[in-house]
């Protein structure tokens, strides 16, 4: 289950790199982290943390629970209520 988790965070993130037209190190830049955070991130050596996810929510300008919900430290949202 982590594995997939991380695999799914990573994919976000080149995702929105790629949209961005970010490298590494232009993330690192827009987010405040170090290239070796990003770097960690992508390779899955390292889990986001809560820090880590404010800081790329910010640095993609998206909502901070959507970053959390994909870095897997927020339940998913339940839409079969219609919500």
């Amino acid at each position: 289950m982590k594995t997939i988790l991380m695999t799914k965070f990573t994919e976000f993130m080149l995702a929105e790199m790629q949209e961005n037209d970010w490298t590494q190190a232009g993330l690192a830049r827009k987010a405040k982290l170090s290239r070796g955070t990003i770097a960690n991130l992508l390779s899955e050596n390292r889990k986001p943390g809560p820090d880590t996810c404010k800081a790329l929510a910010i640095a993609f300008n998206l909502p901070p629970e959507m970053v959390f919900r994909k870095a897997g430290l927020l339940p998913g949202k339940d839409t079969s209520n219609g919500e």
